[in-house]
């Protein structure tokens, strides 16, 4: 019998979660977070950028491209 690890049950749980949240409410909660402060991954990964920790043609390679875009509401570099 082939051993079942634990992420194997997260990975089940959230795809699970992310389909018993309806998307505007997903979108909701993620304003939300940003509103409050929340720093994006891309607002870190340009911070990294600034700082000369990564270089600039590595974003792609850290950030999802859905990621890659400004925000539409919330965070320090949005567009709305």
């Amino acid at each position: 019998m082939a051993r079942v690890h634990n992420w194997d049950f997260m990975a089940v749980a959230l795809s699970a979660a992310r389909l018993a949240l309806p998307l505007a409410a997903a979108m909701a909660l993620r304003w939300r977070a940003l509103d409050a402060g929340l720093v994006t991954m891309r607002d870190s990964a340009l911070d990294h950028v600034i700082e000369g920790i990564i270089p600039l043609a590595e974003l792609p390679r850290i950030l999802p491209r859905e990621r890659m875009a400004p925000e539409v509401r919330g965070g320090r570099r949005s567009i709305g």
